[in-house]
């Protein structure tokens, strides 16, 4: 009797949802093109012809994963972490919205404006809050690396 032992090598990759608050920004497209590949995204931006351009685009890559939000609470809730790839006054009035469920999240801002940052820290005193220099050019590559560090924890 002859036996047949089949092995597989799965490679488990652990899906994170996260939030990405002005997706149609430049910052906001990179962002969500890098991070869609293993996480689900929730989509937010005003721009809402945009918002669905995009999330077309991304679900034709990546089935299942993508999300265009419009409520602020229901987002804050369900993400993992938030991205804030870019910073209006409707940005801070989100934050203040979002406030009760992002405690203890990571945030990740795409800033060069320290003063931005600080006013958002404020806002947002007891998440994981992060800025970027939206200037490097590693970004992008910093902000994952930053998400994939703080979801391990």
């Amino acid at each position: 009797m002859n036996s047949i032992f089949v092995f597989t090598n799965e490679l488990k990759v652990s899906t994170a949802t996260i939030a990405i608050l002005g997706a149609c920004s430049e910052n906001g497209k990179t962002a969500s093109r890098k991070l869609a590949v293993q996480n689900r995204l929730l989509l937010l931006d005003e721009k809402k012809e945009s918002l669905q351009q995009l999330k077309e685009e991304l679900e034709a890559l990546y089935p299942g994963n993508i999300e265009a939000m419009e409520c602020f609470q229901d987002t804050g809730w369900e993400a993992d972490a938030i991205v804030l790839a870019i910073q209006t006054e409707k940005d801070r009035e989100a934050f203040t919205l979002m406030k009760p469920y992002v405690t203890g999240k990571p945030v990740i801002i795409f800033s060069s404006n320290e003063k931005e940052v600080a006013e958002i820290k404020q806002l947002l005193p007891y998440s994981k809050l992060t800025s970027i220099n939206e200037g490097d050019c590693e970004c992008v590559n910093k902000m994952q690396a930053l998400l994939k560090e703080a979801l391990s924890n």
